[in-house]
């Protein structure tokens, strides 16, 4: 991970190798922060599971025991951009 080897001090100077503006120190809030649900009601009248997957480091084991869940149940498996697996389908 990078912050752990360079530290922000470091990651900052390597930004701004690449960012010719100044960096901000601080912003203003745009949106609400909202508490994720493990379980979301869909459209279809059935729910989603997100199944968190701490920025996308999932052992191989934890995957094996999804996707046999998943098979079983005849749901569907997606990746999110937040790096989550979510399990569509569930009644």
């Amino acid at each position: 991970h990078l912050l752990q080897s360079i530290g922000m001090s470091g990651f900052k100077a390597h930004l701004q190798s690449y960012y010719p503006n100044t960096l901000q120190q601080a912003g203003t809030l745009l949106t609400k922060k909202q508490t994720s649900k493990e379980f979301t009601p869909l459209k279809e009248g059935n729910y989603a599971f997100c199944y968190k997957s701490r920025f996308g480091e999932i052992s191989s084991e934890e995957l094996s025991v999804l996707c046999d869940y998943a098979r079983a149940k005849k749901l569907s498996i997606r990746i999110g951009v937040d790096q989550n697996l979510y399990l569509f389908g569930l009644e």
